[in-house]
């Protein structure tokens, strides 16, 4: 019923979301070996998930996109929308990549983890796709609630 309060929390856990992406997406970038050697002692096992921990975190700036969406579309009482976005951004478009990229080149398995990147791409695009409208309309009755208040209190003497 509060809209500028309720843009006010999505700004905030936003902002949070996008630090917290930022600084995990510089660690792995900065520091992938080290992270991987956390997890095996093996040369070969070490540069293969270097390699990896690099791609799976290519795009992960975005990743809280999809979650910020979700939770948007819960907020509003929009739960069969947000239900379609949670299994179609964290299931079904991590299996559709996966195949895809296994048929496309069977013998390279540091390019199936693209699919993670690709499954954060479809999940801001689809996220944002979602939310679009309803945000719009939320911003509509933002400001014809302000309109509303600025007639009030012209017309109290």
């Amino acid at each position: 019923n509060n809209p500028k309060r309720w843009g006010l929390l999505t700004i905030h856990a936003s902002w949070i979301c996008l630090v917290w992406s930022l600084i995990l997406t510089i660690l792995s970038f900065s520091c992938p070996r080290q992270l991987a050697s956390i997890f095996s002692s093996d040369e070969h096992v070490k540069n293969m998930s270097a390699q990896m921990i690099r791609i799976q975190n290519a795009l992960g700036i975005v990743t809280w996109v999809k979650n910020i969406a979700q939770s948007i579309l819960q907020s509003i009482q929009c739960g069969i929308k947000a239900a379609i976005l949670a299994l179609t951004t964290q299931l079904v478009s991590i299996i559709l990549f996966e195949v895809i990229l296994y048929y496309t080149d069977r013998h390279n398995p540091v390019r199936l983890i693209w699919a993670y990147p690709m499954s954060f791409a479809f999940g801001f695009l689809l996220g944002i796709a979602f939310v679009f409208t309803p945000l719009k309309n939320a911003y509509k009755e933002y400001k014809k609630e302000i309109f509303i208040n600025k007639s009030d209190e012209m017309n109290t003497p």
